[in-house]
């Protein structure tokens, strides 16, 4: 007797039951608001490299968290 029936989901894991695959249960909305989610903490990391890297000079670099002293009177 085989152990990989045919027709449908075979699978052992614990799933909701009346859920029959899982490319169904990854696109309930909670997942795909996790997915933009994703995306766009990505970009932002990315972007945030790019502002520290070596594109820039070295004085840019180094003025990198330092406060602007105000010019005084």
């Amino acid at each position: 007797m085989p152990l990989a029936r045919g027709g449908g989901f075979v699978d052992n894991s614990r799933m909701a039951s009346g859920r029959r695959d899982k490319r169904k249960l990854k696109d309930r909305p909670k997942f795909k608001q996790k997915r933009r989610l994703k995306d766009r903490k990505t970009k932002a990391r990315k972007k945030a490299w790019h502002k520290r890297g070596l594109g820039r000079s070295r004085a840019r670099r180094s003025r990198r968290g330092q406060k602007k002293s105000s010019p005084k009177k």
